[in-house]
């Protein structure tokens, strides 16, 4: 899947146009399809400057973000006590900041530059997840 930062629409994989606003994924195109970076002004090949608007492009890979689902629902029924100790103890912002941290690390080792943009952008869903199943818990102990 591949998002397009523009308008945060999903697309298929290998998708070279966003379909709900038409900017070139990643890349920008002249007149004569010549493929140039994002912030180039001119094609380097032909010289034209009639370029496509292109749009950074953060490819999602499904197994990484899979995996981080998992690993955080599991680390939250595993660590729940420990979890909700950390809470009380650090306050939200410490553990916003821990889970921040330890998933860069753990994207990092696993994908790429890719997978950290991907988690970068998702980051903040994931912790609101993360931040419901632990209120649930709060909820459903007290």
């Amino acid at each position: 899947m591949i998002l397009c930062t523009h308008c945060e629409t999903l697309w298929p994989a290998g998708s070279e146009y966003c379909g709900s606003c038409g900017a070139s994924l990643g890349k920008r195109i002249c007149a004569n399809g010549h493929e140039v970076d994002l912030d180039a002004k001119f094609c380097t090949k032909c010289g034209t400057g009639k370029l496509t608007r292109g749009v950074e492009a953060v490819e999602y890979r499904p197994l990484v973000l899979l995996f981080v689902v998992i690993s955080a629902a599991v680390l939250i029924l595993v660590f729940q006590s420990q979890l909700l100790n950390l809470l009380s103890a650090l306050g939200a912002f410490a553990v916003k900041a821990v889970c921040h941290f330890l998933g860069i690390l753990v994207i990092c080792s696993l994908g790429g530059k890719e997978a950290v943009k991907a988690w970068l952008g998702l980051c903040s869903a994931i912790l609101r997840l993360c931040w419901a199943v632990i209120a649930w818990l709060v909820k459903s102990l007290i």
